[in-house]
């Protein structure tokens, strides 16, 4: 991923016919009290798109009919169109080189890109970290890992 990555251990906007001239970045978290190493990730992230001149969201409600892991799907989803592309990172995570821009990071001829997960997850993608571009085939990339969801999968216990 050409992005440096640090871990520790609503509403639905229509399609615009203007061209988007930046990008953003989007996080989503339900939790009421983010950890102060969240916060402190999250205002890392804010300060990067700031410097570049991108959106920075940190979304906390509106996506409660949906788990916390595919909010960051319908987020993106729904706020993609604004937009030359949307970088998704989870907030325990952050952007480490401040100085590289999503142009230079990301290749210009890609729709979407992750990172692996870690060897010892059985997942192949890392959803917590990726870039998807607003082009037809990465609309329909988000348009399609969306209609993957299906409530009946999900129950709620507790608080998340």
């Amino acid at each position: 991923f050409p992005v440096t990555i640090s871990w520790s251990y609503p509403i639905q906007e229509p399609f615009s016919q203007e061209k988007p001239q930046t990008y953003a970045i989007v996080q989503y978290d339900d939790r009421e009290d983010l950890s102060q190493e969240h916060k402190t990730f999250v205002n890392i992230n804010r300060a990067y798109a700031k410097k570049h001149g991108y959106d920075h969201f940190l979304i906390t409600r509106g996506y409660e009919d949906v788990p916390p892991y595919w909010a960051k799907v319908k987020c993106v989803k729904d706020k993609l169109a604004k937009y030359k592309g949307i970088l998704w990172i989870d907030t325990d995570a952050c952007i480490i080189n401040e100085n590289l821009s999503f142009d230079k990071a990301f290749d210009s001829n890609k729709d979407f890109v992750f990172s692996p997960d870690a060897p010892w997850f059985e997942g192949k993608m890392n959803a917590g970290v990726w870039f998807v571009r607003n082009t037809e085939k990465g609309r329909e990339i988000i348009e399609d890992w969306f209609k993957q969801y299906q409530s009946s999968d999900w129950k709620k216990e507790g608080n998340r």
